[in-house]
């Protein structure tokens, strides 16, 4: 009956406001703003109990952006009532009315990619997860392209969740000029491309940025620390490994590995298994990164290598045997 109601009054709404929205229409389009709104979408879009004569009286007098924060107000409540699976259709419908609306794009994809994606049952269900929180924030970033927070959020869910480092470099890349840096600030932008550097792992480029860090004026003493670090562990063993000299390389790795401090160290595992995979060996390669992250969930750089290179093996497997086959018939 309450759904019945809301329907009747919505129509009585949209017949008053005829003759008003009709240039306001014709506005939109000498100006090239938003679509028009199509108020039966909003029904289609959010629970009905979200949806008022208030709000959508604000929407059909052309106050998007009034509705949108009414809404952000409603997806606030949602939250905070553990109602989480209520907010997404809440906040996708605030973007849909106001695109510039950044916090709204970067908390809905969050939201997919860490809240829904706890609730997931599966490991499928959970990379489903991210990849559609990802694919927000790409939306948003399309409609704000200088959004710092929107490029920064992606990278980092990448980063963070996905574990495509790749990813993650590129759209950290994109945010950096667009950072609101100080002097004194520390520039979080470029120490997540160095840190992503590191697990990609590329030695050389993580080594680059590092160094490039020296010309931001902060006070962390990452930078100074990494680029020790990073010379005095992965340097020699990464020009063994350009020159050819594979073994010696592993073996400078396997004696990193014995020490203590490093045995619960991510990128030691990720430098050593690069080391396989540029000799040819991806088989020890993949096993290196699956055994990691099977020990450590957090590394989503292992999770992600070991299942590409493991569909890898898989269809290389699977080309030999079509090959064998082809080959075996008369």
């Amino acid at each position: 009956m309450r759904k019945l109601l809301l329907i009747l009054s919505l129509v009585i709404l949209i017949l008053a406001q005829g003759p008003l929205q009709s240039l306001i229409y014709k506005q939109r389009e000498i100006y090239k703003l938003l679509p028009p709104i199509d108020v039966l979408v909003l029904y289609q879009l959010m629970p009905a109990e979200a949806i008022t004569i208030t709000l959508v009286g604000t929407m059909l007098g052309g106050f998007r952006g009034v509705a949108a924060k009414m809404l952000w107000l409603k997806s606030d409540e949602y939250w905070h009532s553990g109602r989480w699976y209520s907010m997404l259709p809440i906040m996708r419908t605030i973007t849909w009315l106001d695109p510039s609306f950044v916090q709204a794009w970067d908390t809905a994809g969050w939201h997919v990619a860490y809240n829904l994606r706890a609730e997931a049952k599966t490991e499928e269900e959970q990379d489903e997860y991210v990849r559609r929180g990802c694919e927000i924030l790409e939306e948003g970033i399309r409609w704000n392209p200088k959004s710092w927070q929107l490029l920064f959020q992606l990278g980092w869910t990448h980063y963070d969740k996905s574990g495509n480092l790749a990813e993650a470099i590129k759209w950290f890349k994109r945010a950096r000029p667009l950072e609101d840096w100080k002097p004194g600030d520390l520039p979080r932008t470029h120490h997540m491309i160095a840190h992503a550097y590191e697990r990609l792992s590329d030695i050389p480029m993580a080594l680059k940025t590092w160094k490039d860090d020296f010309k931001y004026e902060h006070y962390c003493g990452a930078n100074k620390g990494a680029v020790e670090t990073i010379t005095e562990r992965y340097v020699v063993p990464w020009k063994l490994m350009e020159q050819g000299r594979y073994e010696e390389a592993i073996a400078w790795m396997d004696k990193l590995l014995e020490r203590e401090e490093l045995r619960h160290s991510s990128i030691v595992r990720h430098v050593l298994a690069e080391i396989y995979r540029r000799m040819g060996d991806l088989e020890t390669a993949q096993a290196i990164m699956e055994q990691w992250s099977n020990k450590n969930k957090l590394d989503a750089g292992a999770r992600y290598k070991a299942k590409l290179w493991k569909r890898m093996l898989e269809e290389k497997k699977s080309s030999k045997g079509g090959l064998a086959g082809t080959q075996a018939q008369p």
